[in-house]
């Protein structure tokens, strides 16, 4: 008998031990789900922005705090091609990006029917003609090979370079908008090959000379100071060609993009930018 109770008394003690333990993983599940509950109705929003990885997604890391202050949750996605982010943006998978000039944006929503809109203008990446096979422009080939990006805003660009160098000559007034039909005077036949803008670091060992992007360079880790002509922040492309905060035109007076494209065009966003980068990325605010 004696026997029995104790046993009754044995599980009665660990019966009541389990149900403790039961109550409270329930609590705690409960208390799990108000803290996500406040979570959810604190008022923070979540805004996601695509970017190159430099400098724009790595500026747009600095801002984070700020954003999340003003009770917004910045997410910086990061992409490493020139269609990706124009694409998701367009498709509304992101809210915004920040990696490209006006006049590529342009030719995106011409090309694929989109109203992706400028917000603000930020900053301006030279582009400069980077050496490859040869390293010098003073013993320069007859019959060189420079690739240049193929779309036309940066092509026309980099044709422009090419001019004020003195490496060719445009027909009159084209300027930044010059198409290879424009070149009237090529005094060493120069061979141009066009490449994806993004993808032209790969082609560096198969050509003479590369024409590259500011962001890209950096991207690809290449010394700014080893471009053998580059363009500078008061030339006329770098108003043309300053990199915008850019968004669907649905999405323009968005309060979390408007207090974004305030920090970015903020004092502190100017000394990161100057400290951090010197001359080759300049502000444009």
């Amino acid at each position: 008998m004696r026997q029995s109770v104790s046993k009754a008394a044995y599980v009665c003690k660990y019966a009541c031990k389990l149900v403790s333990a039961i109550l409270l993983v329930v609590a705690l599940l409960g208390l799990a789900g108000c803290n996500n509950e406040n979570d959810s109705s604190s008022g923070v929003e979540t805004l996601t922005v695509g970017a190159s990885p430099a400098p724009h997604a790595r500026i747009l890391n600095f801002l984070t705090y700020e954003m999340y202050a003003a009770g917004i949750n910045l997410v910086v996605v990061e992409y490493t091609d020139f269609v990706q982010p124009n694409t998701a943006l367009a498709a509304g998978d992101i809210d915004a990006n920040f990696f490209q000039h006006r006049p590529f944006m342009e030719y995106f929503n011409e090309e694929n029917d989109a109203s992706l809109v400028p917000v603000t203008g930020v900053l301006f990446l030279p582009q400069g003609l980077y050496p490859g096979q040869m390293d010098s422009l003073e013993d320069i080939a007859d019959g060189a090979r420079i690739a240049i990006p193929s779309d036309p805003s940066n092509g026309g660009r980099a044709l422009s370079l090419l001019c004020t160098a003195g490496l060719i000559v445009l027909t009159e007034d084209v300027c930044l908008d010059a198409r290879l039909c424009d070149v009237i005077e090529n005094p060493y036949n120069l061979e141009f090959v066009e490449v994806g803008a993004a993808q032209m670091p790969g082609v560096l060992d198969d050509v003479d000379f590369a024409i590259i992007n500011g962001g890209v360079a950096m991207q690809a880790g290449i010394d700014f100071d080893t471009a053998l002509i580059a363009e500078s922040g008061d030339c006329p492309a770098a108003e043309q060609f300053t990199n915008y905060l850019v968004t669907r035109s649905d999405r323009e007076n968005n309060e979390a993009i408007q207090r974004l494209a305030e920090l970015l065009n903020s004092d502190m966003v100017r000394d990161f930018i100057e400290n951090r980068y010197g001359g080759r990325v300049i502000p444009m605010f």
